[in-house]
């Protein structure tokens, strides 16, 4: 069975992820140029974790490391304005949001919030 790419303006999950983080740090950096050279690269890995016989979908963001040399603010602080921003301007109320010393960002796909997302993208 020969399976078709998807249309170009179908979004893949880590894609709309980089959508939310992109727009929260719009909100969180002043300095456009900045802005535009920390938007051609964010940082943001899946990393499959094990819980209590539980596959979890999380990825990890490293975006606030490279925004505290910037800002001249620990990246834990940057992490937890940014994961607040992305709770504001993602109307996925389905992912879970952590913040984890020294700075990382943990964005858990919920079953709701990939089922949705099937929903508008279907296969």
């Amino acid at each position: 069975m020969d399976r078709q790419s998807p249309p170009v303006n179908e979004l893949t999950i880590k894609q709309e992820l980089l959508q939310y983080l992109e727009a929260a740090l719009s909100s969180y950096i002043l300095d456009t140029q900045y802005l535009t050279d920390c938007k051609s690269y964010i940082p943001l890995q899946l990393s499959k974790q094990q819980l209590s016989q539980q596959q979890r979908i999380v990825y990890s963001c490293a975006i606030a490391f490279k925004l505290s040399t910037f800002a001249k603010l620990p990246a834990v602080a940057i992490a937890n304005s940014i994961s607040h921003l992305i709770c504001q301007h993602s109307h996925q109320q389905n992912l879970i949001l952590q913040v984890v010393d020294p700075g990382w960002i943990y964005i858990e796909l919920t079953s709701p919030s990939l089922a949705a997302w099937l929903q508008h993208y279907p296969l």
